[in-house]
């Protein structure tokens, strides 16, 4: 590798240089921690901690492996049992129900978030509204898609409800989806269902 950071290869005597890209390095770069107390300060959220797995779920995790019913690759969006297990769930509290084939289960938020950033990338010339601050990884996966980003302020002094103005000034006839992340991540609200509607 060049000390400049692209990468030098000969084959043939042909010199093959391939150059990363240093925005997409740079939003990949972005941690929560930077990203929150960097920017807000006083206001910084509280800080998130999953903690240890609960004794149900890793004898759950222990039982599948015994049994030799999950050593295979399962169905890209999940099996036909754990999608109707959150569809049936979800369906509880909505008012349009989900079936099976309406859930896609990913193995954890970032590949949910490629999976849906990838899907929106089809258009050249379309953007997607991202609130500040948002998880990292929104930027990285947007730039490396081709997906244009524009940002709208979450308000500290508002217990970080979306900034409506930014978001409709943020917004023209090339936005194709806006993220909304409640509870929020890094900040740690809840909307509240009249913020949601003004939404």
């Amino acid at each position: 590798m060049a000390s400049n950071g692209n990468i030098n290869c000969t084959t043939n005597d042909v010199v093959w240089q391939f150059k990363g890209n240093s925005a997409t390095s740079d939003a990949a770069a972005v941690t929560l921690k930077k990203l929150v107390f960097g920017n807000y300060g006083a206001h910084a959220p509280p800080s998130h901690n999953l903690g240890p797995p609960l004794p149900e779920a890793e004898e759950a995790v222990a039982a599948a492996v015994r049994s030799g019913m999950a050593n295979s690759y399962a169905p890209s969006p999940g099996t036909s049992n754990a999608r109707r297990t959150v569809a049936d769930y979800l369906n509880g509290e909505l008012p349009t129900k989900l079936r099976p084939e309406d859930v896609y289960i990913t193995g954890g938020c970032n590949q949910a978030i490629e999976i849906l950033i990838d899907s929106l990338a089809g258009n050249p010339a379309a953007n997607i509204l991202l609130p500040n601050p948002v998880y990292p990884h929104y930027d990285a996966r947007a730039m490396y898609s081709g997906v244009k980003v524009r940002k709208y302020d979450l308000l500290p002094e508002r217990d970080f409800e979306i900034d409506l103005d930014a978001l409709e000034a943020a917004a023209d006839k090339n936005t194709v989806a806006l993220v909304l992340v409640n509870p929020n991540n890094p900040c740690g609200n809840v909307y509240t269902y009249d913020h949601l509607r003004k939404v």
